[in-house]
């Protein structure tokens, strides 16, 4: 009894230091990102923004030619580029209001871009989360939602968030081509190695989790839930 209690201590010791250091990992990946999105902003977006400058200018002077409009689209194309992979490494809003109205952004671009009627419902409730888990919250429904495009053929997507029993609670549901949530493989469905394992297992070790409800033909619906920080009321 001796050894196993032992044993059992290390194992919790073992997972203990396992969900600090993929807190820490997530904190660093977020820090990163901050970074890359900030030196890309800074430098390769400021860039192409004087240049579009000098080529309206150009343009409002009179300047026409097939190569000058086929250089002032390509680079009013690379500065808008920039500017979405900028919002998606680091969105501001995530970290300068939170959490929902970040997902409600979300929602209204992906429906923008994709042309799917796309909804969103928050309850309006504070839902402080630490950043490692607000970032993983808010990439896991960006990864849902692009599922509904490439592999559900949805028509119309839901996302809510709320509050409950000290939990933050996200529900992605469409009304796509749905799949057999038992079967292995639909953990990665495209094989890309970031599908719904990935999401489940970054998120478990954050204290979070991922929950599948779908069948061929009757649509999905992905709950994510994550624990508030400590002491919230």
């Amino acid at each position: 009894m001796t050894e196993r209690k032992r044993n059992l201590d290390r194992l919790r010791d073992y997972q203990a230091r396992l969900k600090s250091m993929a807190t820490e990992l997530a904190l660093l990946e977020e820090r990163q990102r901050g970074a890359f999105a900030r030196d890309l902003h800074d430098g390769i977006s400021q860039t192409l923004a004087a240049a579009k400058m000098r080529l309206d200018l150009m343009k409002s002077r009179g300047a026409k030619s097939p190569d000058f409009e086929e250089v002032h689209t390509l680079v009013a194309r690379s500065l808008e580029e920039s500017r979405t992979l900028t919002v998606d490494l680091c969105p501001p809003v995530l970290y300068d209001l939170g959490l929902e109205p970040a997902l409600e952004s979300l929602v209204e671009r992906f429906a923008g871009e994709t042309g799917i009627e796309a909804r969103f419902e928050g309850d309006g409730s504070p839902k402080p989360l630490t950043d490692g888990l607000r970032a993983m919250l808010y990439r896991s429904t960006r990864e849902l939602l692009r599922n509904t495009v490439k592999h559900a053929n949805a028509k119309k997507v839901r996302v809510s968030i709320g509050r409950q029993d000290g939990r933050v609670v996200v529900r992605v549901e469409d009304d796509g081509a749905g799949f057999d949530a038992s079967s292995p493989r639909s953990e990665t469905r495209d094989g890309s190695g970031f599908g719904l394992f990935s999401i489940r297992e970054q998120l478990g070790y954050l204290g979070g989790s991922l929950d599948i409800q779908s069948e061929p033909g009757a649509g999905t619906r992905a709950t994510l839930t994550a624990p508030l920080a400590p002491d919230t009321p």
